[in-house]
């Protein structure tokens, strides 16, 4: 059966590639010359090559003899993202940011969650695509430094003002049509999460003091964003919209006891502990704006961090030396 594509996270990185193009001295020189200087730090075509096939999945010399101009708009694409990630991870160098052994294996963990993979599925897949273990987790050990710059660089200074959300309402509301179901938001609180190495509370007395703010009226959706481990917590904890039978009989229950817009009690779970909000139950039709909400600010928020992210790296380019070798 043929693995599933994998988010670049732990997505493959291609061979070395071995096409018999000429003597293996030459093939050497040609694939390892230098592209792009960015600061100190150099990129080469075997780089760049590397990633084009973690992307496209093709060789760039198919791409090249499918489509010349394809091939070299893709080049000069890839190579941008390459030096935006040398320009992040000295960046992050700079502001000391690290990651831990605890964090880079809880966000595999996780990967492997999301896309279904058993420990041996994960290291078939990681084979299919030429990586090894070693190369992958330091993938992914960059990739949780870089969110961390973003993070600290842009997502602690967006704010999304109501009349943002109201005003997206009334230009988009055919978007918020939907047939009946039940929408529904979660916080979810980790046991032992690494990311979270000095609490003062234990998650049970953490989840106590949410569910009280909770009653006293305060946002979910930034309660969400600012204490929970689970998916969706930037989006205010938001799941999705789901037919009730779709859910297991446990959940199911609890939701069909929650009125709309109520939060359940604390849901013991073997890891943590869930707090499910009932957004809707809907019957079908235009969403009123008050069932939109949580979904339209994680909508602005999503584009305001892709605005600001934008700004932020092209002001790091202007102050980066990079020279690029076309």
């Amino acid at each position: 059966m043929a693995r599933p594509f994998i988010p670049w996270l732990i997505c493959g990185v291609s061979a070395v590639l071995m096409g018999l193009v000429g003597p293996a001295g030459v093939r050497a020189e040609a694939t390892n010359r230098i592209v792009a200087i960015v600061s100190d730090d150099v990129i080469t075509l075997h780089e760049l090559n590397k990633r084009i096939k973690e992307i496209t999945g093709m060789e760039p010399e198919e791409i090249l003899a499918r489509d010349p101009q394809m091939h070299e708009n893709l080049r000069r694409t890839v190579l941008e993202r390459l030096i935006e990630e040398r320009i992040s991870m000295e960046k992050t160098r700079e502001l000391g940011i690290e990651v831990k052994d605890s964090e880079v294996k809880q966000a595999i963990e996780r990967g492997k969650e999301n896309n279904h993979l058993t420990d041996d599925e994960l290291m078939e897949t990681l084979k299919q695509n030429g990586m090894t273990y070693d190369e992958y987790r330091q993938k992914v050990k960059e990739e949780l430094q870089r969110q961390k710059l973003i993070n600290f660089e842009v997502k602690s200074r967006v704010l999304i003002r109501e009349e943002e959300i109201e005003a997206y309402y009334d230009e988009h509301k055919e978007d918020f049509r939907r047939e009946g179901g039940i929408d529904l938001a979660t916080i979810f609180l980790l046991r032992n999460n690494p990311n979270r190495p000095a609490q003062d509370l234990s998650v049970e007395q953490r989840a106590e003091h949410i569910l009280a703010a909770l009653k006293n009226g305060e946002s979910f959706g930034q309660l969400a964003k600012q204490y929970s481990d689970g998916p969706g917590a930037e989006e205010g904890g938001y799941l999705g919209r789901f037919d009730p039978g779709e859910l297991e009989p446990e959940l199911r229950h609890i939701v069909e006891e929650t009125p709309e817009g109520g939060v359940s009690d604390l849901i013991i779970r073997p890891n943590g502990i869930q707090i499910i909000r009932v957004l809707s139950k809907f019957g079908g039709g235009l969403l009123p704006l008050e069932k939109a909400r949580d979904a339209i600010y994680g909508i602005l928020f999503r584009e305001e961090i892709d605005r600001r992210y934008t700004a932020w790296i092209k002001d790091l380019k202007e102050k980066t030396y990079t020279k690029i070798f076309f």
